[in-house]
């Protein structure tokens, strides 16, 4: 079974960072979800996942990801993906969420993204 550490940080303007280390895969996917869904403290919060330590993802970690993009969106907020190793910028970028999710260098780029409303890729203004 994957080891799968989570930590967050309430930020002011309905931010939440959450530092993702670990592999994201079949046997850590819920956990993920579920440590998501608790951390939110309002429907309409952002959400920024540092993903720096997270060495694989697979097809059941990307479905946590697209969920809570449609929730985000469904709320008026926003998912952020920040310091994407290469593993998991190859995965997006095959997949293509990246042209659906924000995806940022680093955790500041997407706060920045996040507060000030920069529309995700792929949306019409």
């Amino acid at each position: 079974m994957s080891e799968l550490r989570m930590s967050h940080q309430h930020l002011p303007g309905h931010v939440t960072v959450v530092v993702v280390a670990g592999n994201v895969d079949l046997g850590s996917a819920g956990d993920l979800a579920a440590y998501l869904d608790q951390t939110r403290r309002t429907p309409g919060e952002h959400l920024v996942l540092d993903l720096a330590e997270v060495r694989l993802i697979d097809s059941t970690g990307l479905q946590v990801l697209v969920n809570a993009h449609l929730h985000a969106t469904a709320h008026h907020a926003t998912l952020r993906l920040a310091s994407t190793g290469p593993q998991v910028t190859r995965v997006l970028n095959i997949t293509q969420l990246n042209a659906h999710i924000g995806v940022h260098a680093t955790v500041e780029d997407a706060l920045t993204a996040a507060l000030t409303r920069q529309p995700p890729p792929g949306s019409v203004d």
